[in-house]
């Protein structure tokens, strides 16, 4: 997962949706790269620059439930993603932006 963000909760999530990668744009070229390389070769693992946050994460055991991070309208505009509602039908039916729905999602 190539993402603006690097937040413990966006990385948890990540990795509970089975992503083989973490990796925050703000990396160096470099290091994306070698992140790239390691998904070719199927490593699961995190930036070297997010390696601390990963570890602290590693030590809280996993929620069996994995939308349990998620607010009230998190959930519902993942609900109306799951029935296949587009991102301006979700916006519509909820009276937000498309852009905010993309955020949710």
């Amino acid at each position: 997962m190539l993402t603006y963000y690097a937040d413990e909760v966006y990385i948890q999530q990540a990795f509970q949706a089975r992503a083989l990668r973490y990796l925050p744009k703000s990396d160096e070229s470099s290091d994306i790269l070698v992140g790239l390389r390691a998904v070719c070769e199927g490593e699961r693992t995190v930036s070297a620059s997010l390696a601390e946050t990963w570890s602290r994460l590693q030590m809280v055991p996993p929620s069996s439930d994995p939308l349990e991070g998620l607010t009230r309208r998190e959930r519902k505009v993942f609900g109306m993603i799951v029935a296949s509602s587009s991102n301006r039908k979700v916006g519509e039916n909820l009276g937000i932006s498309i852009r905010t729905v993309e955020v949710y999602r």
